[in-house]
């Protein structure tokens, strides 16, 4: 037998058992009060030709009432065929974290509903702000004549203790206002969000008062609303919004947001493709950088090895003795060279003039002494001839078969034979094994090489 609502029951929703467990056991036995009510109600509506489903919130911290328990909830709400009718549009308002911290159907559509805080029991329909479909419908019949004439009838049916107002804040007499001021009341819950109610408020007091009779107070409330439910909630009958066109308009705008996003897509894949190529790209120019540094060390290291090898053949010349044959430099001996021909290059100089023939010098000696007769040159090559002085007017005039010292660049110190002059100005020079292409302002005229005047010598 139903005995009513107890201080206690009210109490089990105090602020500081919010979201304790503790108190988990006082708010299931008001959740089973609830319950109670609503099979009977259930059955009320059943007579009456309202398809509604019955739901009971937890009455313990979860997930849905995000860890704290300030009211339990009884209320009705569309059935799952009619859900699953508004379901596409009423979902693209909200997101999926939204759906997540609320799968019930309590936000998303209006319904009609008993809670019980610490304060009081509340009767009444509730429409939230996401509840849009039904919100808009609501809106659109009142801005309409014949419709807000068809509430007035609906409203004049209802009990004089009945209220209507945004909760939170103050609410007003239904039967105070008039239709219009209640369009423009639902207009201002658009714009400031959150609940809009209407139905009556039972204090604490009065409710433990009526004891067991609160139940036939519900019951009479509830089936006073029964109408207005219907004025509200949408349905293909009740569709003053054209939610067909909501619907098409809402694909259309889905499938725009997908091109929109594969457009994205591929710009996005474009800019990947274009980043990997040039990554390439200068993958590939870093290694043939790297070729041409290590061709050129390479040649670099020939050519200083070659010249090495001429600077110690020189010097082996200039060093012998009594006539005797340079014998040929081995391979063994290029460290060496290369030791005396970077003392040649630190200190480019004139040529110096060719040393006077050491055998006939001795002869001569060997003469004013008395001693054995001079010796019979030894059969050798042809002996290069004096070199001449050549004069800073000729070393400036640099021809074909002159020697360069290179004062600038990589070259820079390195003896080369003038092999072309070309128009522009440049010069073409051989540097041993390497011919390279040099500015006539990077080197310094030398003369006619040895090799040019050993040629002139010969014609003579």
């Amino acid at each position: 037998m139903f005995d009513g609502f107890s201080a206690e029951d009210f109490d089990a929703y105090l602020p500081e058992k919010w979201s304790s467990n503790v108190f988990t056991l006082p708010r299931r036995k008001v959740k089973e009060k609830l319950d109670f009510i609503g099979k009977r109600l259930f059955e009320d509506f059943r007579a009456y030709g309202l398809s509604l489903t019955m739901h009971l919130s937890d009455d313990h911290p979860s997930l849905w009432n995000k860890k704290k328990v300030d009211t339990q909830w009884l209320f009705f709400s569309r059935d799952e065929e009619a859900r699953k009718k508004l379901a596409e549009i009423i979902d693209t308002e909200r997101t999926l974290a939204d759906t997540l911290t609320d799968p019930t159907p309590l936000y998303r559509h209006v319904f009609l509903g008993v809670s019980v805080n610490h304060e009081q029991i509340e009767v009444g329909i509730r429409l939230h702000h996401e509840a849009w479909v039904d919100r808009k419908n609501l809106a659109a019949l009142l801005n309409d004549d014949a419709s807000r004439a068809q509430f007035d009838e609906i409203r004049g049916n209802l009990p004089e203790d009945f209220e209507i107002g945004a909760v939170g804040a103050d609410s007003v007499s239904l039967r105070e206002l008039s239709s219009e001021q209640v369009g423009e009341l639902v207009q201002e819950f658009e714009k400031e969000k959150g609940w809009l109610f209407l139905g009556f408020m039972l204090k604490r007091d009065a409710a433990m008062e009526l004891v067991g009779g609160i139940v036939d107070r519900i019951v009479e409330y509830f089936t006073s609303l029964i109408a207005v439910y219907r004025f509200v909630a949408w349905a293909p009958s009740n569709d003053a919004i054209s939610v067909d066109s909501i619907v098409a308009r809402r694909k259309q705008e889905k499938i725009v947001t997908q091109e929109q996003h594969d457009r994205e897509r591929v710009e996005r894949e474009e800019r990947r493709r274009e980043e990997e190529e040039e990554r390439v790209r200068l993958r590939r120019e870093a290694e043939e950088r790297t070729r041409d540094d290590q061709a050129w060390r390479e040649r670099e290291r020939a050519f200083r090895k070659v010249q090495a090898q001429r600077a110690a053949a020189q010097v082996a010349k200039e060093s012998k003795g009594d006539g005797e044959r340079a014998a040929p430099v081995p391979k063994e001996t290029a460290p060496a060279a290369v030791e005396v021909q970077a003392k040649v290059v630190e200190s480019p100089q004139d040529p110096k003039p060719e040393k006077t023939d050491r055998p006939a010098e001795r002869r001569a000696k060997g003469e004013r002494s008395g001693g054995g007769g001079a010796k019979p040159p030894r059969e050798s090559g042809p002996v290069s001839a004096p070199v001449s002085k050549v004069s800073v007017q000729r070393k400036a005039e640099i021809q074909v078969g002159d020697g360069v010292i290179v004062q600038k660049g990589f070259l820079k110190g390195q003896f080369g034979i003038v092999q072309n002059v070309e128009e522009k100005g440049d010069l073409r020079v051989v540097f041993g094994a390497l011919t390279a292409r040099v500015s006539l302002q990077d080197v310094e005229g030398r003369g006619p090489s040895p090799e040019k005047l050993a040629q002139k010598s010969k014609r003579r």
